[in-house]
């Protein structure tokens, strides 16, 4: 949360004394309020698209309308259904998926502002290129054949730093081949490179060493091992650091900053068991560590702050054990123990985006034997905002003060502070932990003190704006020598006169 400083002056045009009087305060800028929501799940699940075994689900706003849109592939088709209010979906719309596809990725490849997609033809061992005209349809512009053997996995990003999207496409044979990117939705040919295992099971990319390029990372069906595959920036990439990891090769990768320390890290699912790998100041992989176990963790791994709370969560699914799960992260690298959600169908796939417009995450989880691919809106709400603000106080040397904040939201958590510092209930002061601080008694060593409240609950805090306090040893002694006399009287004049 942002710290802000805070100046107190008073200009008096009288040149023998200046007198701290009560009406002498300029309040700073209002306190920085951190966005945030507390854990309460998402709601009921609808169906966005029925169709045979779907596959590769996307949430994007491809129509502009600003709720979000469910794409999948299914059969020799790219469906897709329009986002409505209220949550639910129009009946999709289908277009060609340029063959049999079995993963698809989303871009701007023209561009032109509208997305695109590129599909993976695995039986087919080619890639296609779909046009998006911005209303949900696509148009197929051309199909390109992998150099390294039937495709596994496909991911996308500017891998020569020309700011066109490319194409990265793993192969069986344990290549990995890329296609550089025209900027006119067409592709070339570009590197090839030998991995040095076979059967890629998943691919994804990031800037791991922090060198403005970006490299990639693949797992294995065949080997217990996360290759970091480091970009040139030119397209290729010459320098491969594998990992190894235990139990069986993961079959799900996800990338994000898990500590919060600016470098993206891995997380992925093997044998059961949910891992974490953290990127060193180096850019290599360190020890992998476990996150969670269970046999409910199974695939289709996500990273987003379901909560708003500036840290990743992890949303995962379940496959045959029917249920989506998610593990809300706390501080460190820790998350607390996995909530799961029945659904039937064998969920295996899961994409992340704001379906109906509220800002806050949604999913999309494809059900391969219920032939579904299922919407979940978020429920993640909770958030505190102040109402009514504290104001400035003044009192007599001896007496009481209160300070009074109004807050909304569940579970709110009051910690007033003076001059910065937290307050407990010692005294002087009781209430430092509820909705009104009270200072009894006062004393003049406190005059001009600055109070405000953090207002918090598990997922969100609000600061207030600051008031003061000021104090006086009588009503009349404005410049507080301990005498009413006429320079209280000119003192008080000054003031006045300059409206303070």
């Amino acid at each position: 949360m942002q710290k802000h400083a805070h100046t107190f002056t008073c200009p008096f045009s009288h040149a023998r004394r200046i007198a701290r009087a009560a009406t002498c305060l300029l309040l700073a800028a209002a306190g920085h309020a951190a966005y945030g929501q507390c854990i309460t799940g998402f709601a009921a699940p609808v169906t966005a698209i029925s169709a045979t075994s779907p596959k590769a689900p996307i949430i994007l706003d491809v129509d502009q309308d600003g709720l979000g849109d469910v794409i999948a592939l299914s059969g020799t088709s790219v469906y897709f259904a329009r986002g409505q209010a209220g949550g639910t979906f129009a009946s999709p719309m289908l277009s060609s998926a340029g063959g049999t596809p079995v993963a698809m990725v989303a871009g701007d490849f023209i561009p032109d502002g509208i997305i695109d997609l590129a599909t993976m033809n695995q039986s087919g061992a080619a890639i296609s290129v779909l046009r998006g005209n911005g209303n949900g349809s696509f148009l197929t512009l051309a199909t390109y054949s992998t150099p390294c053997g039937n495709p596994t996995a496909i991911t996308a990003g500017d891998f020569n730093g020309d700011g066109i999207t490319d194409l990265a496409v793993s192969c069986v044979t344990g290549s990995i081949s890329i296609f550089i990117g025209a900027g006119n939705g067409s592709f070339s040919a570009g590197s090839t490179f030998a991995t040095g295992n076979v059967s890629p099971l998943a691919l994804t990319s990031g800037d791991f060493d922090s060198d403005g390029r970006l490299d990639l990372v693949a797992s294995f069906s065949a080997t217990p091992q996360i290759l970091l595959m480091r970009g040139a920036g030119d397209g290729t990439f010459p320098t491969l650091n594998p990992s190894t990891i235990p139990g069986v090769s993961p079959n799900s990768l996800a990338v994000g900053d898990l500590n919060s320390d600016g470098r993206p890290d891995l997380v992925f699912a093997a044998s059961g068991v949910l891992m974490g790998m953290l990127t060193n100041v180096s850019g290599n992989f360190g020890t992998t560590y476990s996150i969670a176990t269970g046999a409910a963790i199974a695939s289709g791994i996500a990273l987003v702050d379901l909560d708003g709370n500036g840290r990743l969560d992890i949303v995962c699914t379940g496959g045959t054990n029917n249920n989506v799960s998610y593990l809300m992260g706390t501080a460190g690298t820790a998350f607390i123990a996995p909530v799961s959600i029945s659904l039937t169908g064998n969920p295996v796939a899961t994409a992340i985006g704001d379906l109906n417009g509220d800002g806050r995450p949604d999913l999309a989880v494809t059900c391969t034997t219920g032939n579904q691919v299922r919407a979940f809106t978020s429920l993640f709400d909770g958030s505190v905002s102040i109402t009514s603000q504290p104001v400035t106080t003044s009192a007599l040397d001896g007496a009481a003060a209160s300070f009074t904040v109004g807050a909304l939201g569940s579970g709110q958590i009051y910690q007033w502070r003076r001059n910065g510092v937290n307050l407990t209930n010692t005294a002087p002061y009781s209430g430092a932990n509820s909705a009104t601080l009270t200072i009894n008694p006062v004393s003049l060593a406190g005059n001009l003190d600055i109070f405000d409240v953090v207002v918090s609950n598990p997922c969100n805090a609000v600061t207030s704006r600051p008031a003061a306090l000021a104090v006086t040893s009588c009503p009349g002694d404005f410049n507080q020598d301990g005498n009413i006399d006429f320079f209280d009287y000119l003192d008080f004049v000054d003031a006045f006169s300059i409206g303070c």
